[in-house]
C-alpha cells in the first residue's frame, strides 16, 4: 500500500515537474527530484526511466551521485530564475505582492547558491555521456561503479605475489 501512495506522489511530483517547464513560479526540478525519489522507493521501471531519460535524467544523476549540479546548469537555473521574477515583479500589481516576490525570489536564489558544483557529472567511467537510450548500455554503467574496487584488489593481489 505505501508503495502504491508513493508512486501516485512521484506521478504527481512528475506532473507538476513538467507544468513548472512552461509556469515561471512553478519549479521544476524540485518536483522532478521528488518523483525520483518516490519512484525509487516505490517502481524501479518508473526510477530507472525518469533518471535515463534525456530531458531531465542527467540532473536527477548529478543530484543522486554527488548532491549537485554542473556548472552551466546552475548558472542557466540563476538566470532563469532571475528573469522570471522580474516578469513576475512588473506584472504584479500591487507593492505587498511585489515585496513577497522579492523575498521569495531572494530565498529561492540563496537555496541555489548554496548547491555545489560538480564539474565532470553526467560521465562514466570512459568519459561518455550517460544516455538512457540503450538498456544494456545503463546497465553497463550502473556496474561499472564495481570496476575501481575489483581493480584494487586485483593489483594488490599482484603485488602481493612478487
Amino acid at each position: 500500500m505505501k508503495k502504491f501512495f508513493l508512486a501516485v506522489a512521484g506521478i504527481i511530483s512528475l506532473g507538476l515537474g513538467i507544468l513548472g517547464v512552461v509556469l515561471p513560479l512553478l519549479p521544476t526540478t524540485p518536483f522532478m527530484l521528488l518523483a525520483a525519489y518516490c519512484f525509487a522507493k516505490s517502481n524501479d521501471r518508473l526510477h530507472h526511466w525518469l533518471v535515463y531519460q534525456s530531458r531531465f535524467g542527467l540532473a536527477i544523476q548529478n543530484w543522486e551521485n554527488h548532491r549537485g549540479m554542473q556548472a552551466e546548469h546552475k548558472r542557466k537555473a540563476i538566470l532563469l530564475t532571475v528573469l522570471s521574477f522580474v516578469i513576475s515583479l512588473l506584472l504584479a500589481p500591487t507593492v505587498a505582492l511585489k515585496l513577497l516576490l522579492l523575498f521569495i525570489g531572494a530565498c529561492v536564489l540563496t537555496g541555489l547558491s548554496r548547491i555545489s558544483v560538480i564539474s565532470s557529472a553526467g560521465k562514466n567511467v570512459f568519459g561518455v555521456l550517460i544516455s538512457g537510450r540503450n538498456k544494456y548500455f545503463s546497465l553497463l554503467i550502473r556496474k561499472a561503479k564495481a570496476i575501481p574496487v575489483v581493480f584494487q584488489d586485483a593489483t594488490r593481489s599482484l603485488t602481493e605475489n612478487r
